[in-house]
């Protein structure tokens, strides 16, 4: 075991995701195709979406404030000096350690403020988390969640370098919308993982007491409610606001005059937004910019991936995700051109609806002084950092291109492809091709006006919601519920009454995605912008831009349509039925059980969702105790099935046996198992009492954390690096709960910690302590080595030195292979071991001359006030005997060490931040204060005399009166007794070896063969091989690369399965909670069938994918051997017609599609805006090792 600093493993940061007052925060992101969301490298520089103030125009006389211009937002690195705070905030921020509380406190207190609600335009500092994680890994609530190697030398002050984009002082004058300087962020950072927002207060906490990094920019942002109208509030920090870059097309009524001239010698305008400024306002400024008067009214237009073939070259895909995703490169900026006033003819050139889109209901009313719209610039649709085009409208009434194109038709000159705005009415009456029942006729066949069949549309990704836009192209494609909008029949289904509806509003916006889908002028893409915002009013996880699960966004657009469209108008109240014991083994009751819960499930749910969707399943749970069965029947609309491989931890760990040198072996154990049964296996490998083990991280010769019981080893996160160690100790301790409950993952809040016990509670009966090992090396250098270990210490033990000296010796004969407690030594029983016997604490010289401020005069500070302390020329190994039994150490073996106290802030410390190399700590002897056993007529005086000449007679454990003739003989000894522990709960034992000892034990070399010097165990660890074991791992990866079918999934689905401790099921006949068997069987299956291969496992906050080979059928899928109770007359034979994919791993990826086109029968493969044909047998190549939502 090497105990060294190459660790490697990391931990969860300590605020992921996830705070309720904003919890939906969301990276925001440029529109792009695909999502980026790894993390990047530095020079990889993207457009950064999210206001604020703004630049003005650029041309030959343009200002260090004009932005302009460049491909690039950010054209030139250079020094981060432009971004650093200013002398004044500096001085402002000046740390003051001395007023600095406990790192616990610290982080206490801050977090205090960040749980807070935040309110509308709250302003908030960015912090990194490579700097946040320093502060908590010394805080005993975070440090088993941070990366060990954060802990490492100082905190220092705050330092967010590592998050911005660093950029040319001379352009990167952008002021947000309070005026402050504004920094942009790296791209691909993400909120939690790569930094937190602290609200004002916390920012001026952490000031106080770490100050600001010289070349660290204090980075400001400010919240906003993101929720579109509605009663509910969801406010988030805009982390990264839009950067708009504006162009005009202007009219020529007037002629060439010098202001046109002097405009076509500007570059591009560029100004700052946050997507929740008015409408009107940004407009307003904009058209200050491109010097376009308010009275001329304009209209807004974006220019799609900007102009020409520009932006290719600036393409890339994040490298994080280049081997894992095959989504289409992220344009960094669109190309805006070079000049200010963009060409007619190109602006004519391109696809209205492929190439440029019109915001139509964003009307100029910069001109109207009554006008009061609340119009956001989210809501108008520009939430990304776009090319945008104001059009001017000339005398008139028509605008420039209207009138340019009635005059080009007029010569004959074909201009760009237009929008006719006429959507052609789907009617037809034929059935439908799927050969299923569909509530609504089918539509016209037919194909676009550019030639490709109707329905082949991509979705533009909005940031990163490729999860939206796949799980919508799967969607669309289930060819009933498509014509069921197409021909309107939804409007008579609307049900905006029912209570957990939407208003209505979430059908109305898909029927209106699917119009635009299926319009035969329709564009190749557009970006669902309606539905996207409508889904994140009533859905507020949905209302960002950041990545979510698509799986979770299906789900609730399901749902969301089943209220919307539900057709019971009032949904009774049906108390659900339990089943009984009589009908458990009688098919007919139990199937008229099964059409009573279908029933009353259908007296709620009435929709074309249920219609569609809807099946139903059965669980089966059996107590173990009693054997009571419980049956229920559930429907679904989403079949979710385990893929059949075992999800198994496994690791080579180190046990530490009691009296024992340490072994290592290997484990393997399923990944959902809890602590305890990983104490078991270890336990029954090792033939001893789990109760009596500990399971413990060692990192850099200290306990980095202990593991309880109650977790889960998935939660736990042990990483390939970490040094895994299991101690069996004498007896179960008391001031250690392996048991007690989980704290919050994200938990910041102090009372989470245990109380430490007091040494008079029952919890002190028997206190595990922690041992840590030092060698000394001279008075001012120690160093730590080996591993830690544990004692258990009886509340009697803990008045005991020798006691306690001696469990430690015991435990140091296992650190090396030299027995030296069974060593002979020629005459021990001569041996002068003479010890001190008195009620003061003793120094010699050597020790009032120390470093350590707690030794330096006549006291030290101890716990319990100031300890009296007398100076006496004795060396510190033969003080204090009072408190030792009677000769129970030999005298050879108290000079080996010297024991010394540490505190910590928990009731078993680990060590981890308050354990040092160099660190003075108090002596274990110094705590040696006695009284004598005396009858109760004796005065103090008398006792203070006899304990002083028993002191100086050398009556201390382990002396001999016969030797020591050169001291005057007294009466006979008086008995003495410790009046206060030695050890304590919440305390550890910091054990210094002598550098001569520590030499003859652990110096040794294998080369040297020494039998003198022994050799270091933990360094040449005796490795237990499990042949049983090896045989698992080899039979499994074959089966891995062989993969698994569908059916096998189907298969596991159906197993019975024993129910954890954690979802142990009440049993109401036993009165207590038990460990059933629970068994699913389908019981009913519905027309379109989703079914989700759950690849992803998660607990709390630890995710984890299977990659493993699915083979599943196109066609011919048989349900019907699977299927308990099928309908009359109803086929179970199901065809798969879309697919939606998870490409990459857990830190991120990327979502695509496969549908199969009703019109066509083709295969296309959706991925954002770019969609292609592609064959089933290619597809079923590519999508073999996705998570998949299939859809038959």
């Amino acid at each position: 075991m090497s105990g060294s600093d190459q660790q490697d493993g990391s931990a969860p940061s300590a605020g992921r995701d996830t705070r309720s007052p904003s919890p939906g925060v969301k990276r925001a992101a440029p529109e792009t195709d695909r999502d980026v969301e790894m993390d990047l490298a530095p020079t990889e520089k993207e457009s950064q979406p999210d206001k604020m103030d703004t630049t003005g125009t650029e041309d030959d006389d343009s200002t260090a404030n004009d932005i302009s211009g460049s491909d690039n937002v950010y054209p030139t690195p250079s020094s981060m000096s432009i971004y650093t705070a200013s002398s004044a905030t500096r001085a402002h921020s000046k740390a003051q350690p001395s007023e600095r509380p406990s790192y616990d406190d610290q982080v206490a207190k801050v977090t205090c403020f960040m749980m807070q609600p935040l309110k509308e335009r709250q302003k908030g500092y960015i912090v990194s988390m490579a700097w946040l994680k320093r502060v908590l890994s010394r805080s005993s609530t975070h440090a088993d969640k941070t990366d060990k190697t954060a802990a490492e030398g100082e905190v220092g002050p705050v330092d967010n370098s590592d998050l911005v984009l660093v950029t040319d002082p001379a352009i990167a004058s952008f002021k947000d919308e309070k005026g402050e300087p504004f920094v942009p962020l790296r791209p691909g950072l993400q909120m939690s993982e790569d930094f937190e927002v602290v609200p004002q207060e916390g920012w001026d906490l952490i000031m106080q007491w770490y100050g600001l990094a010289d070349q660290s920019p204090a980075i400001v942002r400010y919240a906003h409610d993101t929720s579109v109208g509605g009663d509910s509030e969801n406010i988030q920090y805009e982390i990264n606001p839009p950067i708009f870059t504006i162009l005009k097309l202007s009219s020529q009524s007037a002629g060439t005059t010098p202001q046109s001239l002097k405009e076509k010698n500007m570059k591009p305008v560029r100004t700052l937004a946050s997507r929740h400024s008015n409408f009107q306002k940004w407009l307003k400024e904009a058209k200050t910019l491109a010097n376009i008067d308010m009275s001329t009214k304009v209209r807004v237009w974006r220019i799609l991936g900007g102009l020409g073939s520009a932006t290719a070259s600036a393409a890339m895909t994040p490298a994080a995700s280049r081997s894992a995703s095959p989504a289409p490169a992220a344009s960094i900026v669109a190309n805006a051109g070079s000049n200010l006033v963009i060409d007619l003819n190109t602006f004519l050139s391109l696809s209205e609806g492929a190439q440029r889109e019109l915001f139509e209901d964003a009307k100029d009313q910069t001109a109207n002084p009554n006008y009061n719209g609340r119009m956001t610039l989210d809501i108008a649709g520009l939430g990304g950092s776009d090319v945008v085009v104001l059009e001017e409208r000339i005398p008139g009434g028509e605008w420039v291109s209207e009138a340019s194109k009635h005059t080009l038709n007029r010569l004959g000159v074909p201009s760009g492809s237009l929008k006719n705005g006429v959507s052609s009415k789907l009617k037809n009456k034929s059935p439908t091709a799927s050969g299923r029942s569909s509530p609504v006729p089918e539509p016209v066949r037919g194909r676009r006006k550019d030639g490709k069949p109707r329905g082949c549309t991509g979705l533009s990704n909005l940031g990163n919601t490729c999860y939206m836009n796949s799980a919508l192209q799967c969607v669309r494609s289930v060819e009933e519920l498509t014509y069921y909008f197409l021909n309107d029949v939804y409007k008579k289904d609307l049900n905006p009454s029912n209570p957990l509806a939407h208003n209505g509003d979430v059908a109305k916006a898909y029927a209106n995605l699917l119009r635009m889908i299926y319009d035969e002028a329709g564009q190749s893409s557009f970006a669902p912008r309606q539905l996207k915002h409508t889904i994140g009013r009533y859905g507020p996880a949905f209302s960002g831009y950041g990545q979510q699960d698509s799986q979770e966004f299906l789900l609730f657009l399901l749902d969301g349509l089943q209220e919307d469209l539900n057709r019971i108008l009032k949904k009774p109240y049906i108390e659900k039925p339990d089943s009984t014991d009589e009908m458990v083994h009688n098919k007919a009751a139990l199937a008229e059980f099964a059409d009573k819960c279908w029933d009353i499930y259908k007296a709620r749910n009435d929709s074309v969702i249920t219609d569609l969707f809807a099946g139903m399943y059965k669980s089966t749970l059996v107590c173990p105790a009693c054997d009571k069965v419980s049956i229920i029947f559930d429907p679904f609309n989403n079949l979710t099935l385990q893929l059949p491989i075992e999800n198994l931890w496994g690791k080579e760990v180190f046990y530490f046996g009691l009296h024992k040198k340490p072994v290592r072996f290997d484990v393997e154990i399923d990944k959902n198992s809890s602590v305890k049964s990983l104490k078991e296996l270890v336990a029954k490998k090792q033939g001893t009492d789990p109760e009596r083990l500990i399971m413990v991280e060692i990192f850099k010769r200290k306990f980095y954390r202990m593991f309880d019981n109650t977790s889960s080893i998935a939660e736990c996160q042990i990483s390939g690096n970490d040094e895994i160690a299991f101690f069996e100790v004498e007896s179960v301790p008391t001031n250690y709960n392996p048991d007690k409950p989980q704290k919050s993952y994200f938990s910041f809040n102090r009372s989470d910690q245990e109380e430490i016990p007091s040494i008079d509670s029952p919890k002190a009966d028997r206190i595990l302590v922690p041992i840590f090992n030092r060698v000394e090396r001279s008075k001012s250098k120690r160093d730590l080595f080996g591993v830690p270990s544990y004692i258990v210490v009886t509340r009697e033990e803990a008045y005991d030195f020798d006691a306690i000296y001696g469990k430690v010796l015991v435990g140091a004969a296992t650190m090396t292979t030299r027995d030296f407690l069974n060593e002979e030594v020629l005459g021990e029983d001569q041996q002068d071991a003479t010890q001190e016997d008195s009620d003061t604490v003793v120094m010699n010289d050597d020790d009032a001359k120390s470093a350590d401020s707690k030794i330096k005069t006549s006291s030290v500070d101890g716990e319990d006030g100031m300890v009296d302390v007398s100076m006496r020329d004795v060396d510190s190994a033969s003080q204090t005997g009072a408190a030792r039994s009677e000769g129970s150490i030999p005298a050879r073996f108290r000079d080996l060490f010297e024991l010394k106290i540490m505190k910590g802030n928990e009731p078993v410390p680990l060590g981890w931040s308050s354990v040092e190399d160099n660190k003075e700590y108090p002596k274990m002897s110094f705590r040696i204060k006695t009284k004598p056993v005396t009858p109760p007529e004796e005065s103090e005086e008398t006792s203070d005399h006899t304990d002083s000449k028993t002191a100086e007679s050398g009556s201390a454990s382990g002396s001999d009166a016969d030797n020591s003739v050169d001291v005057p003989r007294t009466p006979a000894p008086v008995a003495r007794v410790q009046i206060r522990p030695l050890v304590r709960p919440g305390e550890g034992i910091v054990v210094d070896w002598n550098e001569q000892v520590y030499d003859a034990l652990f110096g040794g070399s294998k080369k040297d063969r020494d039998p003198i010097r022994g050799l270091p165990t933990w360094l040449d660890v005796e490795r237990v091989n499990d042949p049983e074991l090896n045989k698992r791992r080899q039979l499994r990866q074959t089966r891995k690369k062989r993969g698994v079918t569908l059916e096998e999934c189907l298969d596991e689905f159906n197993k019975e399965e024993i129910l954890s401790e954690n979802d142990a099921w009440y049993c109401p006949r036993c009165k207590e909670h038990r460990r059933a068997s629970k068994k699913f069987q389908l019981w009913r299956t519905p027309d379109i069938l989703v079914m989700h291969l759950k690849r992803f496992s998660a607990s709390r906050g630890f995710r984890d994918k299977l990659d493993v080979l699915v083979d599943f059928p196109v066609e011919g899928l048989d349900m019907s051997g699977r299927v308990e109770a099928p309908e009359e007359g109803k086929s179970l034979v199901y065809d798969l017609f879309a697919v939606d994919n998870h490409y990459g791993g857990l830190g991120g990826g990327h979502y695509t599609a496969y549908a199969k086109n009703f019109f066509t029968g083709q295969w296309n493969e959706y991925n954002g805006k770019f969609n292609q044909p592609t064959h089933k047998n290619s597809m079923m190549t590519d999508m073999s090792r996705l998570e998949c939502l299939t859809t038959y």
